[in-house]
C-alpha cells in the first residue's frame, strides 16, 4: 500500500511560520517629508503608523526642535494610492512653562501643521502682557518610499530557497519513481 504525501500544507505551515518571525515593528510606517511649498528644501519629517488616525502612538516628528514627544494633538487622513496628506492638524508644544496662570512668568514654542501650511510661534508672558508670534509657512508634503530591512529580504530569500529544496526535492521522488 502507498502513501501518496503533500507537500501543500507543510509549505502553508511554513510560510506562517515565516511570516511570524519577520520583524513588526518596522511593519506600517508612512514618512512624509516636509517641504518648503514649490522647492526641495526640507523643513522636517512626520511620520504616520495607518492611512488614518487620531492620537500619537506611532506618530514621529522632526521639525526644528519639534519632536513626537511634543505633540499635543494631532488627526490625519492620507490618500492610500500615493500616500498624499488630506487632512492634517498636528499640534506641538515645547517647553516646559505654559502661560496657564495670570501675572506669571512663562514662555513656550507652537508648531500647528496642516496639509499646506506650517506654523511655528513663540509665545512669552511677563507681568500682565503676553506677547506672540507665529509666522505662517507654506509647505508641501513628499511621501517618502520605504524599502524592506536586510533582515526583510534575508528572511523571504530562506523561505523562497527552502521551497525551491522541497520542491527539487519532490521532483527527484518523482523521477526515481
Amino acid at each position: 500500500m502507498s502513501v501518496k504525501f503533500s507537500w501543500g500544507p507543510v509549505v502553508g505551515a511554513c510560510l506562517t511560520v515565516i511570516a511570524g518571525l519577520a520583524p513588526h515593528g518596522a511593519r506600517a510606517t508612512i514618512i512624509e517629508d516636509i517641504l518648503y511649498q514649490g522647492t526641495s528644501d526640507q523643513l522636517g519629517s512626520v511620520s504616520f503608523p495607518t492611512i488614518t488616525g487620531t492620537g500619537a502612538a506611532g506618530v514621529d516628528l522632526s521639525y526644528n526642535q519639534f519632536t513626537a514627544a511634543d505633540i499635543t494633538s494631532v488627526s490625519w487622513t492620507l490618500d492610500p494610492s500615493n500616500f498624499a496628506v488630506l487632512a492634517l492638524s498636528l499640534t506641538a508644544r515645547v517647553g516646559d512653562n505654559p502661560c496657564s496662570t495670570a501675572n506669571a512668568p512663562c514662555s513656550y514654542d507652537t508648531l500647528n501643521l496642516s496639509p499646506d501650511q506650517a506654523a511655528p510661534g513663540e509665545f512669552g508672558c511677563s507681568d500682565d502682557m503676553c506677547l506672540g508670534f507665529s509666522e505662517l509657512i507654506p509647505i508641501d508634503f513628499a511621501a517618502v518610499i520605504l524599502t524592506p530591512e536586510p533582515a526583510s529580504f534575508a528572511l523571504v530569500a530562506t523561505g523562497l530557497l527552502g521551497i525551491g529544496l522541497i520542491v527539487r526535492r519532490g521532483t527527484a521522488r518523482c523521477a526515481r519513481r
